[in-house]
Parts: C-alpha cells; sequence; structure tokens
C-alpha cells in the first residue's frame, strides 16, 4: 500500500494517468505532452509500474502503457475519485491539449484497449 500512495503523491505521475485515463500511452509521447525529459518521464511511469497502477504493452520496439485492470478492479472507489478529479483543472486542460506526437509503430494504442489479459488454466 506504501508503493500505490507513494506513487500517487506525485504530480506529475497524476498528470501521467490523467492522460492514460484516455488511452495506452508511450513514453514518447507522455514526455513531449507534459514537456518532462524521457529519464524524467521513465522514472515517474517506473513507480507507477511499481505499485501496480499501469501495466506496458511491448510491440516491436515500443511499449505502451495503460492502465492496469486488477487496479481498476481492486481500488474500484480511488479510480472513480481519481477520474472525477481528472475532469478538473489542472488535469483537464492536459487532457483536452493532448496531441499525438510519437510515430511509434505497432498497434495504435486504442487496439491495446481491447486486449485482455490471458489466464492459463493449471
Amino acid at each position: 500500500m506504501q508503493d500505490l500512495f507513494k506513487a500517487l503523491s506525485q504530480e506529475n505521475r497524476l498528470f501521467i494517468l490523467a492522460l492514460m485515463a484516455d488511452q495506452p500511452l508511450c513514453i514518447c509521447d507522455i514526455e513531449s505532452n507534459l514537456k518532462m525529459t524521457q529519464s524524467n518521464t521513465s522514472r515517474h511511469v517506473s513507480a507507477l509500474k511499481v505499485a501496480n497502477i499501469i501495466r506496458g504493452y511491448k510491440t516491436s520496439q515500443w511499449v505502451y502503457y495503460a492502465m492496469d485492470d486488477d487496479f481498476i478492479k481492486e481500488h474500484a472507489l480511488l479510480w472513480e475519485y481519481l477520474k472525477k478529479k481528472f475532469d478538473e483543472e489542472p488535469y483537464v486542460s492536459i487532457r483536452k491539449n493532448y496531441v499525438q506526437t510519437s510515430s511509434c509503430t505497432g498497434p495504435y494504442p486504442i487496439q491495446l484497449l481491447s486486449k485482455k489479459k490471458e489466464k492459463v488454466e493449471i
């Protein structure tokens, strides 16, 4: 639980989640829209992954990040609260002004939304 609240305590991470609430994103789009360096963006994304808030999908040489379905299920009330706050300033401006700037190849981010986790039965 400590990793979860630590990850959510940093404003740049909340901005990243606000953008990811609409669609999966690659690092390049996060850094260009939030005007952050690649290393800073990667550090914030890593903290969100460690807290199991987001997950990554590798496609060719690109990695897209999306909200983790398990996080959304396990923390439904928290996720609803965050989404409500993401519809307020300053988050709504960032979401409204989002521009896809990358030329990443592979599946379009929207295609990742329909990708389900495969369960292996033993």
